[in-house]
């Protein structure tokens, strides 16, 4: 009888709030809106606060992305104004008030530096040929 109630408990607690997205192979840019996604269940909290961490580097580094999210609505987007590049990051799920109280948490993923330098190229390609246009009249 104990064996039993002991797989219901741990049957119970592997099907709780789970971070899907991001993965392991994520990989998100600085400046992009991103999209944390999760499976819940009815016995999950109503609501948790969504931070970034980052404990693989020195100083650590933890951002608030959103709070009170609802635990039904199971997608959040991300401002990526807040983020910054680098490897081991992770997504955690917390109490409110609570904030060391983690109630899921992503695999680490990483966060690259934005490479926006081809539409600045051709912008900078337009604005010359209309320069040159209104020179040859």
């Amino acid at each position: 009888m104990v064996s039993t109630l002991t797989l219901l408990a741990l049957a119970s607690g592997a099907i709780a709030l789970q971070v899907t997205s991001p993965s392991k192979t994520s990989v998100w840019t600085v400046g992009d809106s991103e999209t944390i996604t999760w499976d819940t269940v009815s016995s999950d909290q109503d609501s948790f606060n969504i931070y970034l961490s980052n404990m693989a580097s020195y100083p650590s580094t933890t951002i608030l992305l959103a709070s009170d999210v609802k635990s039904s609505a199971g997608s959040a987007k991300i401002d990526g104004s807040k983020l910054t590049p680098g490897n081991a990051f992770t997504i955690n799920f917390t109490n409110g008030t609570e904030t060391e109280q983690i109630y899921a948490q992503s695999s680490q993923f990483n966060i690259t530096e934005s490479t926006t330098s081809s539409s600045s190229s051709s912008s900078e390609t337009g604005s010359s040929s209309t320069t040159f246009s209104s020179q040859t009249h």
